[in-house]
């Protein structure tokens, strides 16, 4: 699109010096009307396609597992057969046992063993992006997966934006004030967004929450949402996960998704900025998933829990 507008530039102000310089020549002119008309139609028919066109979305669902019985989540367990298969998918559940075990919990509330799940994923999610964009929305990351843990490295782009958007962990904090869990400033420090955006609560209640990342570049909505239970009866994993808990009847696993979709305006669909965002929303999107999508998990663990060893 850029491409082709740079090339109706040049051909309107071409046809238009065209006519000009030959004004007395009859045929030359007639020529550079031609195509001075073709570029202006050209032109019109270029806006009107770029008005009727359907806004450019992205989107990813992300499926998330969690075991727990009527008290307490049990993250721990599947963390530790992540890692002793040397999972590629085990960053997920690492930092939902690491949530569970050091967010200092809410005495302003009453923990409801119906809501603890999606607070924890409520949480890990930001505490996720906190760990990705404290330095900046828009960075450079490298990682490595030696045999027992890997190393990264988080930098900002060479050309990343001067006066990003900041959200501080008191900020967040405000946003999930009724959270079991409170922000922990040693997990959860701050959060960079692009410059200009706006982070609202599009809605919140027991078993749903949305929000909204907006600017006049994206409208990036993040929903987190409870589908439902399912017991561990019937498969070998589930049996052998339930060899390996105690009280094993009293377990079920809770079934929660995230859900990304984000639009993009048109006025700047082709613009820098837009693209730059529209990389680091999918980014978000597929890095999320590899990490936490319970598809990539499940075989992994089936390994894990199948062995002897």
């Amino acid at each position: 699109m850029t491409i082709l507008s740079i090339i109706l530039i040049s051909l309107l102000i071409g046809s238009v010096y065209l006519i000009l310089v030959n004004k007395h020549d009859e045929k030359i002119a007639q020529i550079g009307v031609k195509i001075l008309i073709l570029a202006i139609v050209t032109s019109f028919t270029l806006v009107i396609f770029q008005i009727i066109s359907p806004l450019p979305s992205d989107s990813k669902t992300v499926d998330v597992l969690i075991l727990r019985n009527k008290k307490v989540v049990n993250i721990k367990d599947f963390f530790e057969k992540l890692l002793k298969v040397g999972s590629p998918h085990k960053n997920g559940y690492e930092l939902l046992h690491t949530t569970s075990l050091f967010s200092p919990k809410n005495k302003g509330i009453e923990i409801d063993p119906e809501v603890i799940s999606i607070d924890l994923l409520e949480m890990s999610l930001w505490t996720w992006l906190s760990k990705r964009y404290a330095l900046h929305w828009d960075v450079d990351i490298e990682y490595f997966e030696g045999i027992s843990g890997g190393q990264g490295n988080i930098n900002p782009a060479v050309d990343a934006e001067k006066n990003p958007t900041i959200l501080s962990s008191e900020e967040i904090q405000e946003y999930l004030q009724d959270s079991i869990f409170l922000v922990s400033k040693g997990q959860l420090r701050k959060i960079s967004l692009p410059s200009g955006s706006t982070l609202n609560i599009i809605e919140r209640h027991k078993y749903k929450r949305i929000y909204q990342i907006k600017n006049k570049h994206i409208d990036f909505k993040i929903e987190i949402y409870k589908i439902g239970q399912s017991g561990l009866l019937f498969t070998t994993l589930g049996e052998n996960i339930k060899k390996t808990l105690p009280s094993a009847e009293s377990w079920h696993s809770d079934n929660l998704k995230v859900k990304f979709e984000c639009r993009y305006s048109k006025r700047f669909r082709g613009s820098l900025a837009t693209k730059k965002q529209r990389k680091w929303v999918n980014e978000i999107m597929n890095d999320f998933y590899n990490d936490f999508e319970w598809r990539l998990v499940k075989p992994d663990l089936e390994k894990a829990y199948s062995s002897n060893n």
